[in-house]
């Protein structure tokens, strides 16, 4: 099981790091599903206390690299759309 979650958070680290979004969610249902099978096991929980809190902490950097993608989106989108006139003149004279 040591091995699987170190594997599963290297994973999870390269397909965040390559932008593999298909990849990312489904190593997410696995971590899910590993993490169901923990529930009702809280000393094999703390006999995995470090590879979980590595994977915890992989998970939380890729939610805040999305967090940060999406922000970034966000802000695309709202200039285009403050200068989507301004744009659109430009576009009318290309084609001209």
């Amino acid at each position: 099981m040591k091995k699987n979650i170190t594997l599963l958070t290297r994973a999870m680290v390269i397909a965040a790091d390559d932008f593999q979004i298909n990849r990312v969610a489904e190593l997410d249902q696995k971590v899910t599903k590993l993490l169901s099978q923990l529930i009702d096991k809280p000393e094999l929980r703390n006999a995995l206390k470090t590879e979980l809190n590595a994977l915890y902490q992989s998970h939380q950097r890729l939610l805040q690299d999305c967090r940060l993608g999406r922000d970034a989106i966000r802000q695309s989108l709202k200039y285009l759309q403050q200068n989507k006139e301004g744009l659109l003149a430009y576009q009318e004279m290309d084609e001209q």
